[in-house]
């Protein structure tokens, strides 16, 4: 009896494995979705460890009957499927899971793409089309005598109130964006009703009128705080500069409005840094020189001062804020060097051709006060975060691109137009090797720039006597080469010493290429230095007949290929060496196809007897050289 009790169970046991695994592959065929598919797993998983119990419980009597019962292999508990237990219920649940994000992707694009266009597009552009409906038909009415001048302006008070109220009503409904528009609405329509009824109307007094001004001003302000509104914020900012403009005066005050205008600036840069608000911090910053330039249109007799004082605070503000690092988005930074290029353009406007240099001033003012903002930034700040270092590289980059800008412009007002190539080559060296040794890039390519340009206009112009501005800008090229020669040199070299031997071995190729290119600046220097010596020995030999001047030449050339292979020699550079040797051929050459037609028998033959001992001075030596080494070797 207990014999046919354990194979009935047995025999249930392989029906219900069976079972299982058609529902299973039932499952991966239709692919349900990830819940389905999640909950039949889990279903799947705990019947498989009951029956793993069950077994387990079939294998006690199994065992304790051994002996009485033949031996007989039990059915195997799962059957011999091409699926794994993972691809059984892993599988289709994976799958389904993707098909499911990718359907709720798809559902929030559409839905982001829905909220776009029906809570931020609908709601601005609707709105001015209902307005210019209500305008047109309020004109028509006028025009048509229907309302009253009073009645209009009451009218357009109650109308922006109740668009203030629906606005505040719409936002605590959460429909924000219609809500703020609104609210915008409502400014406008106000600010207009204010001042149809003191500019048009004189039903209310100045006093009266700045007083409603001010009202409806704060009341945005304080709306657009309250619900964090860039709009709204960019719109009491119109308004606010807006506003002294809308005042009727007897007599015009620029002052007032200027001082004014100044407040409101300072005011709206703060809240808009505080806000992080780049729109508005733009609009605050540039709004300021439209009143400035409407205030001195309507008053040409303003005092110069005060819109200067003006322009200088605004740019304090902006410049405290730049080195408190309030703004560490690269817009902020960027609107330092347009507020810097803003305040150098209006000290020039104001103070052209006055008798204290106001202008060079600012400039020398300019250049020691970022100076200091580069040491500033570089020695005394501290910056963990590598994100804030790259920040920190932005501000000195802008502030060393002021520090050159004041030192070219300056170098132009002090110098005068006939040293400002000189004066511009100087300061582009300058700056190119400041961007070398303290690697950074902005500074290198202002650097680099500067000096090809104004290094052009002074090759452009070559000297006509031996003592004078030009030569002395020849000379400074000269001079320049191989400093900047050097200093890059050095930099390529600390560079690559300080990477690892693998990435020294990675970037062997780069390393060598830019060695190649910072090598052609001897290369310059050579051939520049070949054409100052002929240019400055011409002239030195220009009174002299025509054999002698050809030997002169002939003889500076001569020495010039001596000193390149004395200074191979010495230093032991190949190439300097070769470069001699191929001067010397280059002398050669010269003699026999310029200057023998034109010179005497006598001076043909000291010159080919002094190239020739030459010739073979230099062979012995470089030979002799050569054949020490060798031995040493």
């Amino acid at each position: 009896m207990e014999q046919d009790n354990w194979q009935d169970r047995v025999s249930q046991l392989e029906k219900r494995i069976l079972s299982l695994e058609r529902e299973v592959t039932e499952l991966r065929e239709k692919q349900i979705d990830y819940k389905s598919a999640s909950s039949v797993a889990t279903t799947d998983l705990s019947t498989s460890g009951v029956l793993e119990q069950q077994s387990e419980q079939l294998k006690q009597p199994q065992s304790s009957q051994s002996q009485q019962l033949p031996h007989r292999k039990p059915p195997p508990l799962v059957s011999d499927t091409p699926y794994s237990s993972a691809q059984k219920y892993e599988l289709p649940i994976f799958e389904s899971a993707k098909k499911t994000e990718t359907m709720k992707s798809n559902l929030e694009e559409n839905k982001s793409l829905e909220h776009l266009l029906a809570r931020v597009w609908l709601p601005r552009v609707f709105i001015i089309v209902l307005l210019l409906g209500v305008l047109w038909g309020f004109l028509a009415i006028v025009a048509n005598g229907y309302l009253s001048e009073e009645v209009r302006c009451i009218l357009g008070i109650l109308l922006g109130i109740g668009m203030y109220f629906s606005g505040v009503h719409q936002i605590k409904k959460q429909r924000s964006g219609i809500g703020k528009v609104l609210l915008g609405g409502s400014h406008g329509v106000l600010l207009l009703s204010v001042s149809a009824a003191h500019l048009l109307y004189g039903f209310i007094s100045s006093p009266i009128a700045i007083s409603l001004y001010l009202i409806v001003l704060g009341l945005i302000l304080f709306s657009s705080i309250k619900w964090r509104s860039q709009t709204l914020v960019v719109i009491a900012i119109l308004s606010g500069y807006l506003m002294p403009f809308l005042v009727e005066q007897v007599t015009f005050n620029g002052f007032i409005i200027i001082f004014y205008s100044l407040l409101f600036s300072i005011l709206m840069l703060l809240v808009s840094a505080h806000f992080q608000y780049k729109v508005a911090y733009w609009f605050a910053f540039g709004m300021l020189y439209f009143s400035l330039m409407m205030t001195l249109l309507f008053d040409n007799t303003s005092n110069h001062t005060i819109v200067f004082v003006t322009v200088i605070a605004q740019h304090i503000v902006l410049l405290i804020q730049y080195i408190i690092r309030k703004q560490l988005d690269s817009n902020y930074q960027l609107l330092q060097f347009l507020s810097f290029i803003k305040l150098v353009g209006w000290t020039y406007v104001l103070y052209y051709g006055h008798a204290h240099d106001v202008y060079a001033y600012v400039l020398l003012a300019g250049l020691i006060i970022y100076s200091g903002v580069i040491l500033y930034f570089t020695k005394f700040v501290a910056i963990a975060n590598v994100e804030d270092k790259v920040q920190q590289r932005n501000w000195i980059d802008i502030s060393v691109v002021i520090v050159t800008l004041a030192a070219v412009l300056l170098g132009f007002r002090w110098g005068g137009v006939e040293y400002a190539n000189l004066i511009l080559f100087v300061e582009g060296v300058l700056a190119l090797v400041i961007g070398i040794r303290l690697k950074y890039g902005l500074q290198k390519f202002l650097g680099i720039v500067i000096t090809l340009l104004s290094g052009l206009a002074i090759v452009g112009d070559p000297p006509l006597m031996v003592f004078s501005r030009e030569t002395l800008g020849w000379l400074f090229i000269l001079l320049a080469t191989p400093v900047i020669y050097i200093v890059w040199k050095q930099a390529i070299a600390s560079k690559y010493a300080a990477l690892s031997d693998t990435e020294q071995l990675a970037t062997s190729s780069h390393f060598q290429e830019s060695n190649r290119l910072v090598s052609f600046l001897i290369w310059f220097e050579a051939l520049f230095g070949l054409v100052f010596l002929t240019v400055i020995v011409s002239l030195l030999s220009e009174r002299l007949n025509q054999d002698t001047q050809h030997f002169i030449v002939s003889g500076a050339w001569l020495i010039y290929g001596l000193g390149s292979i004395a200074i191979g020699m010495i230093f032991k550079q190949a190439k300097a060496r070769l470069a001699g040797m191929f001067f010397l051929f280059v002398v050669l050459m010269k003699v026999i196809i310029v200057d023998l037609p034109d010179l005497s028998l006598a001076i043909r033959a000291i010159m080919f007897i002094v190239l020739g001992a030459v010739g073979i001075i230099v062979s012995r030596l470089l030979y002799a050289g050569n054949d020490g080494g060798a031995k040493s070797e």
